[in-house]
């Protein structure tokens, strides 16, 4: 008779084994190689962000901007109302998208 802490314990197991069909196993199929893409040469991109009041809101943006694949500067400036980054221009959506998801807006 199993206990019912062996009985998790394999039901727990069973799942990394090879599945078996009738006499033969069958072996989980690994997923496709996935390539990573290739970015294009960084370029000087400018924001107009409104919202920004510190130099918390400063840190926050180059704070979520600079861990976007990519991205090789990033400055803030809320008295100037404007963010200047470097980084490959097809990363411009989600630049934008981490800096309103912060709360601030962007125009222009």
């Amino acid at each position: 008779m199993r206990t019912p802490a062996l009985a998790v314990t394999t039901a727990l197991l069973l799942p990394m084994a090879a599945v078996s069909c009738g006499e033969r196993a069958v072996a989980p199929t690994p997923s496709a190689a996935v390539e990573p893409v290739k970015l294009s040469e960084p370029v000087p991109m400018h924001f107009t962000v409104k919202g920004m009041h510190c130099d918390g809101c400063e840190g926050a943006i180059c704070g979520k901007v600079e861990k976007i694949e990519g991205v090789t500067s990033v400055k803030a400036s809320h008295a100037a109302e404007s963010v200047d980054v470097v980084a490959p221009p097809e990363q411009r959506k989600a630049i934008e998208a981490a800096i309103t998801r912060l709360g601030y807006k962007l125009e222009g």
